[in-house]
């Protein structure tokens, strides 16, 4: 599985961006 880009909706299912959620 590819890890989502910085702008994509997270994987977690948040509805959040990538990079507002998950993102190291």
């Amino acid at each position: 599985m590819d890890k989502p880009g910085r702008n994509d909706l997270c994987y977690c299912g948040s509805g959040k961006k990538y990079k507002k959620c998950h993102m190291p």
